[in-house]
């Protein structure tokens, strides 16, 4: 039996996906979206239907979880872990953008004023912190797909704080993502990275620190929504290994994923607004300085506006990843030949603005004034986190390093050495 699906842009039909075989999806937009304008799914899925089937699976892959995530919404769902289009029949009702997948007997609820939702109470939080791989918050959570490996959902914030699942044609409104046992502390880093971007002013996500007393959460806005109260509109988006219709699983660049060369030419094509290309650079300068070597091509994305236009959308998931003596300190987008956290050297930004086609000159100024301005913002940052609930420990052990690290990048001098982990942690860290 053929198994298809229908995707509506936000409430509109925009087309139907069909499984066709392993490794392959089709996609054929319906005529009448096609008639009226509708946009794009994807830059790597023209309205002319002329993608091919596995650049169409790669682009819808890319919608679900990865990694010990999925696996847990697999045995949830009771769908084989390799079975994507059965993945997104079950939980593909709202995903990153504004798309939804749809069985072809159901409609998606038409969008009101009125918002469906189930509350995120403190137990119910506790629960889902302790038990994950449960999915332990109810049936809700599987009409909606988050990409990426760690454990979050989709929720509603309202202006009180008070949290609750999405229901009906309700859009989510923030991401949350609670402590990963398998990474102890990356919850407080995640926040500190992304202030300290924030903080220099640099287009970020904003996050928040939230949740159970002795297990804090990260709240995160979501750039795809927009937050006129609980009642947000979905905007478009997706991210730069749909853009160039790169499967998941090669996300990395030493997979042949995205590279640098590859994401600033993309964003070149997209129009001759400068100052995209400064932003991304900035970037790319940030994720060095703070010791992110998970930059790869499913951690950059793009805005795709009702208007036709493209623009780069805010950083998000910026870990510092070289604090970790676990995770694999590769580059997942090289700098020039550097190709891990610790050989960038001088000479790296220069092979860098070779590879992107920019001044050396410019790219060393936007060095500069970046990596300078994140060692300055850091420490105030960190103690802003403290304040607000995050992790003593860990902050007063990175900070000092992040900041070395940040005026090493800005100066050229020798990169610090990660700190190592203590024999024996206090009872009262997470790190």
């Amino acid at each position: 039996m053929t198994r298809e699906l229908t995707v509506y842009m936000r409430d509109v039909f925009a087309g139907v996906l069909t499984d066709v075989g392993p490794g392959a999806m089709r996609f054929v937009y319906d005529p009448q979206y096609r008639k009226s304008g509708g946009i794009p799914l994807s830059l790597s899925l023209p309205v002319d239907g002329s993608a091919s089937s596995e650049v169409v699976r790669n682009w819808f892959a890319n919608l679900l979880p990865e990694g010990n995530a999925r696996v847990a919404v697999s045995a949830e769902a009771r769908v084989p872990v390799h079975d994507d289009f059965g993945l997104l029949e079950v939980i593909g009702r709202e995903c990153a953008g504004a798309i939804g997948l749809w069985p072809r007997n159901e409609k998606p609820p038409l969008p009101s004023d009125a918002v469906e939702f189930e509350l995120l109470d403190e137990g119910r939080l506790a629960q889902w912190i302790a038990f994950p791989t449960r999915r332990a918050l109810g049936g809700g959570l599987l009409r909606l797909s988050m990409a990426g490996a760690q454990h979050k959902i989709a929720v509603l914030r309202f202006e009180d704080g008070t949290l609750a699942v999405p229901m009906g044609a309700t859009a989510s409104t923030h991401i949350l993502k609670i402590p990963n046992a398998d990474w102890p502390g990356l919850v407080t880093l995640e926040a500190l990275a992304m202030r300290a971007l924030k903080a220099v002013h640099l287009d970020t996500a904003d996050v928040a620190i939230v949740g159970h007393a002795k297990a804090p959460c990260l709240l995160i806005t979501r750039y795809d929504r927009t937050h006129t109260g609980v009642v947000g509109e979905r905007i478009h988006q997706e991210d730069m290994c749909q853009a160039m219709g790169i499967a998941p699983e090669h996300k990395y660049a030493e997979r042949n994923g995205p590279t640098l060369t590859d994401v600033f030419k993309l964003v070149r094509e997209q129009g001759a607004d400068p100052t995209r290309l400064t932003r991304l650079t900035q970037r790319v300068v940030a994720n060095a300085a703070l010791g992110n070597a998970d930059a790869h091509g499913k951690n950059m994305s793009l805005l795709l506006r009702g208007d036709g236009t493209v623009d780069l959308a805010p950083a998000y998931d910026v870990v510092p990843t070289g604090l970790f003596e676990e995770i694999d300190r590769t580059l997942a987008m090289p700098i020039g030949k550097a190709t891990t956290l610790d050989n960038i050297v001088l000479g790296s930004w220069d092979e860098f603005a070779e590879t992107v086609s920019l001044r050396p000159s410019l790219v060393r100024s936007i060095r500069e004034q970046t990596a300078h301005a994140l060692a300055e913002a850091l420490p105030s940052v960190g103690k802003s986190l403290v304040e607000a609930g995050a992790n003593a420990t860990v902050i007063e052990r990175s900070v000092p390093w992040l900041v070395d690290r940040a005026r090493a990048i800005a100066t050229g001098a020798p990169l610090p050495a990660p700190p190592k982990r203590r024999t024996k942690a206090p009872t009262t860290s997470t790190w």
